[in-house]
């Protein structure tokens, strides 16, 4: 914990000793691509020519595209360019045998109301050729397509204020990363043995 001056609280933070460790655990292991970075008239298209490369030279089987909404083409209709998208990064999936996770941002519902697949923004092409679908319900995850499996259900979690994760309920959490911990004190207190900072359970369902 450290001492927020503007605020007039304590709040969590990460010693920059441990920083550069957490730095040096991810490099060669996770890259960020900002997108508009790269003044290109297609933005989708920048980000498939980055998905081919990572895959290629740095051997990446897991890509994460956030949002369907922002790579979009200029020049093409929204609702077009967000199918022509979704195709494009199913058809790279496929080809370099690899998992990408699109986030596509839901339509607007009534207070309380639970989403499904008719209510996530853009194409229909999203969900038609998604092989899953998964809404996040603060903090749970409800599995509304599974091609593969075929069970559909409510995953309850748990949510973590001070790190922002999130983990299954009935198993707890299991992460247990691997970065170099040797000579780092560890906190006391730890930021989540505090109220305002405890693990977290969904009172009621909370679309984002």
């Amino acid at each position: 914990m450290k001492y927020d001056p503007i605020r007039d609280v304590k709040i969590p933070s990460v010693p920059y000793a441990v920083q550069e460790r957490l730095l040096e655990y991810y490099r060669d292991h996770f890259y960020l691509f900002d997108n508009q970075e790269i003044f290109e008239a297609n933005q989708s298209e920048s980000i498939l020519k980055v998905f081919q490369m990572a895959a290629r030279r740095y051997g990446c089987k897991l890509f994460l595209a956030d949002n369907l909404m922002t790579a979009l083409s200029d020049s093409d209709e929204e609702t077009k360019a967000q199918g022509k998208f979704a195709n494009a990064l199913k058809k790279f999936a496929t080809r370099y045998h690899v998992h990408v996770l699109l986030v596509a941002h839901p339509r607007k519902v009534k207070q309380g109301e639970k989403l499904g697949q008719d209510d996530i923004g853009g194409s229909s092409a999203t969900i038609r050729l998604a092989d899953s679908a998964i809404v996040v319900e603060r903090p749970n995850l409800r599995v509304l397509k599974n091609r593969e499996g075929g069970v559909c259900r409510l995953i309850e979690c748990c949510y973590c204020p001070d790190s922002r994760r999130i983990y299954q309920a009935d198993k707890g959490d299991l992460c247990r990363f691997s970065w170099n911990r040797e000579g780092i004190t560890p906190p006391n207190p730890r930021a989540d043995s505090l109220p305002e900072y405890a693990v977290r359970m969904a009172e009621s369902a909370q679309p984002f």
